[in-house]
């Protein structure tokens, strides 16, 4: 897996490069199957300029254990893209949750864009999956370990936000001392979501600021138009002035400070 994935980054930096005049930041790929080998791939990424890291949102599954995220088994690598400034992309992917479809009887294989409905109801490639990332990388301290670290959710809307909320405040207040700070605020500080367009957007807005929701299109992938700039006719409800920062600031001031 770490040669594939180092494979696929030379080609990438090769074509593309990391920048094409700040107008596209390519995305290199990280396993984290292989820690040393996911922190010499950061290194490699981070010296030819490599600014945005992508990740799938699911737990790490060797050929011996699985592993959650915010094991401290990769703190070096979140040390170091915190300390480089890079961006971590979760973004949609096959993940192995196909095994909640097999525990209710259906197929767990991914089978891309031809989900069942129950798959798509249980969200096994897209909610389920980033909810439960985010959570383990707030409630395994990830984020108090690494203050500086970004985290971008990328094709992977934003209406998983509002019950993370909910259950995190449940959680903060019944055991506070299972936490290394206040968790809302945690994922204020350190994540921004890409809101998929049947989302509701003044529920999400009452959970996390406007200056974390950032604005993609990838059609005909879900959370895109045919024509991009129409998104601007769903945020009728927001000032001039939010609506510049959803579909234009936010996004900017991230990924170039």
């Amino acid at each position: 897996m770490v040669a594939c994935v180092r494979a696929l980054n030379r080609w990438t930096h090769e074509e593309w490069s990391w920048n094409v005049e700040d107008r596209v930041l390519v995305t290199g790929v990280v396993s984290m199957i292989d820690p040393a080998g996911a922190e010499a791939e950061l290194e490699t990424l981070i010296a030819q300029g490599c600014k945005v890291i992508g990740m799938r949102p699911a737990p790490v599954r060797t050929p011996a254990v699985r592993r959650s995220l915010g094991d401290p088994v990769y703190d070096r690598f979140w040390a170091r893209a915190a300390e480089a400034g890079v961006i971590i992309g979760m973004h949609a992917a096959d993940t192995p949750y196909g095994n909640y479809l097999e525990a209710w009887g259906e197929s767990g294989t991914w089978i891309g864009h031809k989900p069942s409905s129950l798959a798509e109801v249980m969200g096994i490639h897209t909610e389920r999956t980033v909810y439960d990332t985010m959570a383990a990388m707030i409630c395994h301290g990830v984020f108090d370990r690494h203050p500086a670290l970004k985290v971008a959710v990328l094709e992977l809307g934003a209406g998983w936000v509002p019950p993370l909320m909910r259950r995190l405040k449940i959680a903060y207040g019944k055991a506070p001392q299972t936490f290394g700070s206040e968790p809302v605020q945690s994922f204020i500080n350190h994540v921004w979501v890409m809101p998929f367009y049947e989302d509701d957007l003044l529920e999400i807005v009452q959970h996390i600021p406007i200056e974390n929701i950032i604005y993609g299109s990838d059609w005909p992938h879900p959370e895109g138009y045919a024509d991009p700039a129409s998104y601007i006719d769903d945020l009728a409800m927001f000032t001039p002035d939010q609506q510049r920062l959803i579909m234009r600031e936010n996004l900017r001031t991230l990924a170039l400070g």
